[in-house]
């Protein structure tokens, strides 16, 4: 049960993720320029006082006898596009004094980029700032205290300057598979872009049949851990099994916009095999300097949007429930307990979510998941509603679009019951599986009523509006241009899908 209540947590915090990626009309996208790595910079390092920071590996005995106590690991406080700003705990109160050491890897080359002298007690916390740094560019920082018995080391960490170009809002990948033999798979996929991991990349897993021979599919990927450019480090795809996929090509997009693209082949000779077994690998990446060595990358520029198309919003929900219900989740019900293996319902022109218009202002979204149990199968239809209001600008503030979740309800569905549950408990399963999952839904609603502004100084009002088909279009107010004593004003609006979308001129 804990499982559905995070699923729909996770679902409204990343939808509304996506919407705030709809009104990122303040992501202003420069040409990319190559800068010289800085190797003679300006820092300035202070010590803060007291309290915690770093970590991680054991510091060893606070010894007056030996060399210092390892000190803490670097711990990231703020950056930017030229700088990194990082804190350490001293942890030993018999060093000498600190050395800070900068790398271009984990195991350096180490070029020592400030000295710190001795600070009293050991609970002290170091900081230091690093500027004049290129953009885009990560580091490894490791930390030294030293004294006449030698110098102990943190553990390295690494940091990254920001891009600065865009803010990330949303990622997708998609994947073109080779329509040659054996190239479809029914074997598991995972995407990670910052580093792999599997716990916080995306396992792709729609309603649709995915990765069959000749299909050309793109997915959502869960940004966590990433809100700059600066945050992708590759793109790494892991499959399981051995049932082999051959890739004819992929792309990755950030914002609605294509970031990098790579064609292998449509033959078998010629598409990327990804496969478990035979030898071959089970995973494919590209690393972060080819991504960033790409055309598409160096002169990204995101799309400006001004419109949710009901199929984008349908395609991200369907990417976040399907990476949650990848896996089998257990379950602790009145008349259930063990696992259960959660998969798409219904679906809707193959898609598991329908998205449809509700009112002028706002859309309702729905889908329908089995659970999987060993007996009787039950299924939930989850949904809820997302509302759209414009904010005209102030004297103080800018425009802006007001998102608000409401309506969260879920409705569980029983086929044939069997003779050991009874139809008394039957019904309080329902009531519990609904109850639980509306009650939490309910619960989160204030903390995400909120405004998301579009700082464009020509843009006075964004009025949206929900049309038939249920896609949501933005109607956009210029502010007033005053010539002489005339004032003209004029709007400019766009959908996405039927007919082309228009674009603002910054």
């Amino acid at each position: 049960m804990n499982t559905y209540l995070s699923m729909t947590n996770t679902i409204t915090s990343l939808v509304l993720a996506y919407l705030t990626f709809i009104t990122s009309f303040t992501s202003v996208a420069f040409a990319a320029v190559n800068l010289p790595n800085t190797t003679t910079v300006s820092q300035t390092g202070v010590l803060i006082g007291g309290g915690g920071a770093g970590g991680g590996q054991d510091p060893g005995p606070d010894d007056p006898a030996s060399k210092p106590r390892t000190p803490g690991q670097p711990v990231l406080v703020d950056r930017t596009a030229s700088s990194i700003k990082l804190k350490w705990t001293d942890n030993s109160s018999y060093e000498q004094g600190y050395n800070l050491y900068r790398g271009a890897g984990y195991s350096g080359p180490w070029t020592r980029i400030a000295v710190f002298g001795a600070v009293p007690g050991n609970t002290s916390v170091m900081e230091y700032t690093d500027v004049g740094l290129p953009r885009d560019t990560r580091y490894y920082y490791r930390v030294g205290a030293y004294n006449f018995f030698g110098e102990s080391f943190s553990t390295p960490q690494t940091f990254a300057t920001t891009d600065g170009r865009i803010k990330v809002n949303r990622l997708q990948v998609r994947l073109r598979i080779a329509n040659v033999s054996d190239a479809d798979t029914d074997d598991d996929v995972h995407v990670s872009v910052n580093d792999f991991n599997m716990n916080h990349g995306t396992w792709l897993d729609y309603g649709r049949d995915d990765f069959q021979r000749g299909d050309d599919f793109t997915f959502e990927l869960l940004p966590e851990g990433v809100s700059d450019l600066s945050d992708i480090n590759d793109i790494f795809i892991f499959k399981t099994g051995s049932d082999g996929m051959c890739l004819a090509g992929l792309s990755l997009l950030v914002n609605g916009g294509e970031i990098y693209t790579q064609d292998f082949g449509a033959t078998s000779s010629t598409c990327h095999w990804i496969d478990g077994g035979n030898g071959v690998g089970n995973y494919f990446v590209v690393g972060r300097s080819t991504l960033r060595a790409h055309p598409l990358w160096q002169n990204f520029v995101a799309p400006v949007k001004i419109s949710v198309q009901k199929r984008e919003l349908g395609d991200l929900v369907e990417g976040i429930v399907g990476n949650i219900i990848h896996d089998d989740i257990s379950l602790d019900l009145p008349v259930y307990i063990g696992s259960a293996n959660p998969y798409w319902g219904q679906l809707h022109d193959d898609r598991a979510v329908e998205v449809f218009r509700r009112d002028t202002s706002s859309v309702r979204v729905r889908f329908n998941l089995g659970i999987g149990l060993i007996v009787d199968d039950p299924s939930v239809t989850i949904g809820f509603a997302a509302r759209f209001t414009g904010v005209c600008r102030t004297a103080t503030t800018p425009p802006s679009i007001r998102i608000t979740l409401e309506e969260f309800g879920a409705t569980p569905r029983f086929g044939v019951i069997s003779q050991a549950l009874t139809i008394g408990l039957i019904n309080l399963a329902e009531n519990t599986v609904a109850a639980k999952i509306d009650q939490s839904l309910k619960g989160m609603l204030p903390q995400f009523e909120r405004d998301f502004p579009i700082d464009i100084k020509d843009i006075a009002c964004v009025t949206p509006s929900v049309d038939a088909d249920g896609n949501v279009n933005f109607t956009v107010t210029q502010v007033p241009r005053t010539s002489g004593t005339t004032t003209s004003g004029t709007k400019v609006t766009g959908t996405f899908g039927t007919t082309a979308t228009k674009t603002l001129t910054r």
